[in-house]
């Protein structure tokens, strides 16, 4: 009975970190930029790489293409290349206690991190 109860509780662990993974997509800079990001679930780091702006996202119509997985969010890593960080890109990442914000960012849009 205990071996049943152990290896039922191995299995159940196993799929959810089966569940659990990288996510991210690219194409989504401005004006000629390339940006692409990707969500680690497991270790809660969503990073965002490439060169030129962020695009404006908005808080109901043009939602930032990580918004699925903020709940996984506590570390946003923006790369070297990035020049703006959009409105709204981290809307609702409630979960988010770091920020890394390379020095070649000039702007921060309207409540990116609220």
């Amino acid at each position: 009975m205990i071996l049943l109860t152990v290896t039922l509780a191995l299995l159940c662990s196993t799929d959810m970190k089966a569940n659990a993974g990288i996510y991210g997509g690219d194409g989504i800079g401005v004006n000629g930029g390339e940006i692409s990001w990707s969500v680690n679930t497991v270790s809660g780091v969503l990073t965002i790489s490439g060169n030129g702006e962020m695009p404006n996202f908005t808080e109901k119509t043009e939602k930032s293409p990580w918004r699925s997985y903020r709940a996984y969010i506590t570390t946003v890593v923006i790369e070297n290349g990035i020049t703006n960080i959009g409105d709204y890109a981290f809307y609702g990442c409630s979960s988010l206690k770091n920020i890394v914000i390379p020095s070649n960012v000039k702007n921060i849009g309207t409540r990116a991190f609220t």
